[in-house]
């Protein structure tokens, strides 16, 4: 099944710009996909005035609830980032590249991100005169530092990356080398040749540039979070709690008329496990936002915004898959026999009328529509429900083994 995603506000005109009740505005967090493929991004927001007839205002402060915490922080290089730990790495760091509306990746700290013809060498030209929140310059060496701890190696002379995770560098096996060529240029060249190179710069948001004082920060890294994004940290993170969040005085990014952005003196993350917990913080106000794709929170929240209680975005674009991992290694599901029977045994329709409300969509596939690798449902041979072929399965797998089918599910832990 694909996601479902809601974005909840007490008065709420866009996604990428917030208008609260009391008149507050929230800039987009982390910057959305402003640019060109050109090599001049595009730094105005979103036309608050225009969606809403309303001005944007500067000061207040928002909560915004998320469905979980990252408790392993923000060490970006390592950090194992959901949605919401990229809700709130993408508000205090910035990213090299952007999606664009287009379908392909726009400069966005950088000014151009070019190659040559056979994309063996790439050449990142950094925007001229923005610090990170610390003051301290972005320039082409703190680039280089965080491209090296991405990917889990330096060039010889170069400082040794002080975090090595486990989740880039596969990702970055192509490249070769990484060289700060000037104070804003990097140039990266590649063991064999990469066209998808700036997709790569972005990663989903979770390749954000850290100041070079969080990465010589040790195992204080998770902890240390400097960027260059809208907001600030300033160490009030209490995990599975909250994590707050103050405006960047020096953000480089402008709105439409040249003003200075974010709007917001403070946002504030916070966690909310239950779904009972979030309907009721919205709607007494605790919480001023919150982005769900939680079926059971939507139906009623619906109501209340056809009730004009709050305002809702609704969204079923830029689709997530929601599956069932099957553990092949150990019984039962080492069998094709068991695999089969639990895949014609699982009412689809029923399972999403009943339990998701009828608001998703029926997957066909581990990759959602619109999505490269997506395959219709013809090609992908996906098992229908059929109780009959099921149950023939379960008495194969009894035949195989001499023993009645029967296995663990876990989920996650929410009433």
């Amino acid at each position: 099944m694909t996601r479902y995603r809601a974005h909840v506000g007490r008065s709420v005109t866009k996604v990428a710009a917030i208008a609260l009740a009391l008149g507050m505005v929230a800039a987009a967090c982390g910057g959305g996909s402003g640019g060109n493929k050109g090599g001049s991004s595009n730094n105005s927001s979103n036309n608050t005035e225009n969606d809403t007839g309303l001005k944007p205002k500067y000061g207040g402060s928002a909560t915004l609830a998320l469905e979980a915490d990252t408790t392993g922080g923000w060490c970006l290089s390592e950090a194992q980032l959901a949605i919401a730990g990229i809700q709130v790495a993408r508000a205090v760091y910035d990213t090299l590249t952007v999606p664009d509306s287009k379908g392909g990746y726009a400069p966005f700290l950088a000014q151009s991100v070019t190659s040559n013809p056979d994309f063996t060498v790439w050449t990142i030209k950094l925007r001229p005169g923005i610090v990170f929140q610390d003051n301290t310059p972005l320039n082409a060496a703190v680039v280089r530092d965080n491209l090296n701890n991405y990917r889990g190696s330096a060039d010889s002379g170069d400082p040794a990356p002080t975090h090595v995770g486990t989740l880039f560098p596969f990702v970055f096996s192509y490249v070769k080398s990484v060289k700060a060529t000037d104070n804003l240029t990097v140039t990266v060249t590649m063991n064999k040749p990469w066209s998808a190179f700036p997709a790569h710069l972005y990663e989903y948001g979770r390749l954000g540039i850290m100041a070079e004082a969080q990465l010589a920060s040790g195992k204080d890294c998770f902890k240390h979070m400097i960027g260059t994004g809208p907001f600030a940290f300033k160490g009030d993170w209490v995990p599975n709690n909250h994590l707050t969040v103050v405006k960047n005085a020096h953000y480089w990014r402008k709105d439409k008329d040249g003003n200075p952005m974010p709007y917001l003196d403070k946002l504030t993350f916070q966690t909310v496990l239950e779904t009972s917990s979030l309907l009721a913080n919205l709607r007494s106000g605790s919480d001023d936002l919150a982005v769900t794709d939680n079926t059971i929170a939507i139906k009623p929240l619906q109501q209340d915004a056809a009730a004009g209680k709050l305002k809702m975005v609704q969204s079923d674009t830029d689709t997530e898959i929601i599956y069932t991992l099957l553990n092949i290694k150990t019984e039962p599901f080492n069998h094709y026999s068991a695999r089969a029977a639990f895949a014609y045994a699982f009412n689809r329709d029923q399972y999403n009328t009943v339990r998701q409300n009828g608001l998703l969509k029926l997957a066909t596939g581990p990759f959602a529509s619109g999505v490269m690798g997506n395959l219709p449902a013809n090609e992908t041979n996906l098992p229908n429900y059929d109780v009959a072929k099921a149950k023939q399965y379960v008495a194969q797998y009894k035949q195989e083994t001499n023993k009645d089918l029967s296995f663990q599910y876990g989920t996650t832990n929410d009433s």
